[in-house]
């Protein structure tokens, strides 16, 4: 919806107008201002918050404590700002929730009333104490007070940090011509961006060309991938058809990108390489009976054959579906595929509308997106079987020569065994991940991956699409299984959140970075060697003397090349060595 609104107001970009606001005089000693929230009952629930307010106001540097019944409310970030005025607070010490969805929010109230962003500390009280010690309250309020302690020693020692802008090249690089990046192309195109679309096969459209229909609309495959095809050729987007990516280096907004088609500079980078269908080789006669194959390869049959249900020069009676097959499995895959359901009752009733009996071996239906659960139960209606098994007692194929004859299954509700006479058994394969693309751009792009082997999002709700590689982006598959409609959902968030990032003329750069102190380096080049983002380098500063210097475009602040450095050259701002030992300090010698 928001990549739809935005092509209606991409030529009437309003421009940002920062209001100017005087900073805040933090000279003198440190005035540190300590809020803990009641999270309603999540903290306050659990802690003892009384007793912490009372234990924090003895500890050095607090001039002023305050509980808050929700500090991260419209009220509660009022009081706060507020305070801090009042008060001639110069550091913010806050006892709540995860930093990964507050932090945020209260460095941003304190920009606004002109305090130093990063001259605030939070706590987490919620996560790491009362959700996790519920049976033991005194310990959990305990804990909660070395945690403070432990923040306000912190916070006596933070410094003003300041955030650098770079110019952004409002350009876009989207790899992969599947369903989801001719979506994420069309989209950022349709808004005047110039997009650059890239694929390694010589055809757009991915697994759309080897389908029949589309659920839930109902749509033919061919022609969903043959009008996104035609609008990209209508279109401004430079399409590069079996184009390989040699490199990308640079940082964001300024990438420089590598292939076998060409050099260009892009802005920001959209992966969207989608995945693979597991290969169940040896799994319930696969590979070993001619009759049993994959649903992938049903839908190619009845893709191939334009209607006539002929398999293999065969017209089947009888079809047995097998699900979860390479999905749910610990030892494999234990995530669910999410799209083998909706497909194999897509497929049973297409079966059975044209006179086939079809069983379905399942371990539970998983009716996912919509008119999934109508979809089920016309198939039911129209005389599908749906059989269920469990894990610990799995369909057995039978067979002879190079031919599955039936399938036993033991019948839960009669508690028997079934066997079922066949003429073909669809195992439903389960999605993983494409290993030689995502090997190969993890490597190029940093990105992470999860334990399923999927590049991994910056967070499934508050960052979802983004990777915290900044600047680049997913789509489709590539971060874990999804049907041709969520595939194209995905397209176009990709879509909108690169186009409000592209939007503005430069790229505000996140301060909490490694630098280099060049008078104790003496470019030993061990950080060179372990960053994993290739931020440091050696520079001659004057004939025969080189020294360290770390890009900050390119640095995400891990530390792990201040941990490596042999002189202490290196420092992590806003981790520096004496706010971490501050912290162990306060944890091992309690002077209140």
């Amino acid at each position: 919806a928001a990549a739809e609104a935005e092509k209606y107001v991409a030529k009437v970009r309003i421009e940002e107008v920062k209001e100017e606001i005087p900073p805040l005089d933090i000279n003198g000693p440190p005035r540190i201002g300590v809020f803990i929230c009641h999270c309603g009952i999540n903290i306050a629930g659990v802690l003892d918050v009384a007793a912490l307010k009372k234990y924090a106001e003895r500890l050095p540097g607090v001039v002023f404590v305050q509980e808050s019944l929700f500090l991260c409310s419209n009220d509660g970030q009022k009081c706060l700002q507020d305070t801090i005025i009042k008060k001639k607070l110069n550091r913010i010490v806050a006892a709540a929730c995860t930093p990964r969805t507050h932090e945020p929010i209260f460095r941003e109230s304190c920009e606004q009333v002109g305090l130093n962003p990063y001259l605030f500390e939070i706590v987490n009280v919620r996560d790491q104490c009362s959700w996790v010690h519920t049976d033991t309250p005194e310990i959990a309020t305990q804990k909660a007070k070395d945690l403070i302690r432990m923040g306000v020693a912190r916070a006596r020692h933070l410094q003003p940090l300041h955030k650098q802008s770079i110019p952004i090249n409002q350009s876009v690089l989207i790899i992969g011509g599947g369903v989801a990046g001719m979506r994420a192309a069309l989209d950022l195109e349709a808004q005047g961006f110039k997009v650059y679309l890239i694929e390694k096969e010589g055809r757009l459209g991915g697994y759309l060309n080897n389908l029949t229909r589309v659920y839930p609309a109902d749509l033919l495959a061919v022609e969903l991938a043959r009008t996104m095809v035609e609008k990209l050729r209508a279109s401004r987007v430079e399409v590069m058809p079996s184009t390989q990516i040699n490199s990308i280096t640079g940082f964001v907004g300024n990438f420089d990108v590598s292939t076998s088609y060409g050099n260009f500079k892009v802005g920001t980078i959209v992966v969207a390489t989608g995945a693979d269908i597991y290969k169940p080789n040896g799994e319930f006669g696969y590979g070993q009976y001619e009759n049993v194959i994959t649903n992938q390869e049903l839908e190619n049959i009845l893709h191939d054959t334009k209607g006539s249900l002929k398999i293999k020069g065969k017209t089947p009676k009888t079809v047995v579906f097998i699900q979860c097959v390479g999905s749910r499995n610990p030892e494999k895959n234990p995530g669910c595929s999410r799209f083998c359901c909706p497909t194999t009752i897509k497929q049973a009733v297409r079966l059975r509308e044209n006179g086939v009996n079809v069983a379905v071996l399942h371990r539970d239906m998983r009716t996912v997106g919509a008119k999934a659960e109508e979809h089920y139960r016309h198939a039911r209606a129209l005389g599908v079987r749906f059989i269920r098994y469990t894990s610990e007692r799995l369909p057995r194929v039978i067979g002879n020569a190079n031919q599955a004859e039936a399938v036993d299954i033991l019948e839960l509700a009669l508690n028997r065994v079934l066997e079922i006479d066949v003429d073909y058994i669809v195992l439903a394969a389960g999605m993983v991940p494409n290993k030689e693309s995502t090997d190969k751009l993890h490597e190029i792009l940093k990105l992470p991956i999860g334990a399923d082997g999927f590049f991994m999002e910056r967070h499934a709700k508050l960052g979802p699409v983004e990777t915290t590689t900044e600047g680049v982006f997913l789509a489709g598959c590539v971060s874990g299984p999804k049907d041709i409609s969520d595939s194209i959902a995905q397209g176009s968030a990709a879509a909108a959140k690169v186009a409000s990032f592209i939007a503005r003329d430069t790229v505000m750069l996140e301060p909490i970075t490694c630098v280099v102190q060049q008078d104790l380096c003496r470019a030993c080049g061990r950080c060179v060697e372990i960053c994993e983002y290739h931020a440091p380098s050696l520079i001659e500063i004057v004939p025969g003397l080189k020294v360290a210097e770390i890009n900050q475009a390119l640095c995400k602040g891990c530390g792990t090349c201040a941990s490596w450095c042999p002189t202490g050259a290196i420092e992590a701002q806003h981790f520096t060595d004496k706010q971490i030992d501050s912290m162990m300090e306060a944890l091992l010698t309690d002077e209140t």
